[in-house]
């Protein structure tokens, strides 16, 4: 089928469905379209679940690998990504720095980007809020520089689809993070009031709920 079909996505997953049912008991693997994840846990408090937790990792590697070799796909370990979570008292615990994938070496990371999102290791998730301001505050210089020939409607439309949607992309998983993170999106938001209404005090014209508010909002949506 094209790429970008309306039966593309459903005969993908018809075919890619029984990668499922070839992994381990012991590995929980979960993932979108061509983008998987493969998963365990452990204690960190003697080597020995360690090294039991890296090895279960492995063998599902290669149980995975030849999946895909049957079905005539090809595993691309040179975007496979390794990366171990915990607070940081267990990460100074781990003694692994890299695992085997398919016969190929992946070394340990403390940052991984998945769906968007940037994880680091003790899933503060200050990676992913410090990458988002950048892009959001490069774009918003953009607007700026250019908002002189642009009336008040057309910069605040501006606003919320290149600025105002990074600062949302899966805000979900920034509900309980530090106030200090979240201030740095907030005061991106409120730079971008300020343009819009070329620094007039009537804000409420806007309507905008705050990043913290906007979060909740997010979260309920869900629930």
């Amino acid at each position: 089928m094209p790429q970008g079909s309306c039966l593309g996505p459903w005969l993908y997953l018809a075919y890619a469905g029984a990668l499922f049912d070839v992994i381990p008991p012991s590995i929980s693997v979960y993932g979108f379209a061509d983008d998987y994840i493969a998963h365990t846990t452990f204690k960190p408090t003697t080597q020995d679940s360690e090294t039991k937790a890296m090895k279960d990792i492995e063998n599902s590697a290669i149980t995975i690998n030849d999946w895909i070799n049957r079905n005539k796909l090809k595993m691309n370990t040179s975007k496979t990504e390794f990366i171990l979570f915990g607070s940081k008292q267990q990460l100074n615990k781990f003694l692994t720095t890299d695992i085997d994938i398919a016969g190929d070496k992946v070394s340990r990371v403390k940052c991984i980007r998945y769906m968007g999102t940037y994880l680091n290791d003790t899933l503060t998730l200050k990676e992913h809020v410090k990458t988002k301001c950048r892009t959001a505050m490069l774009n918003f210089f953009r607007i700026k520089n250019a908002c002189s020939y642009h009336s008040k409607e057309a910069t605040e439309t501006l606003v919320l689809s290149l600025v105002s949607t990074h600062l949302d992309y899966c805000n979900v998983i920034l509900y309980g993070v530090s106030d200090k993170d979240i201030y740095k999106l907030q005061r991106i938001q409120n730079m971008c009031a300020k343009l819009v209404l070329k620094h007039q005090k009537q804000t409420y014209d806007l309507h905008w709920l705050s990043i913290k508010a906007r979060i909740n909002q997010k979260n309920l949506t869900f629930m």
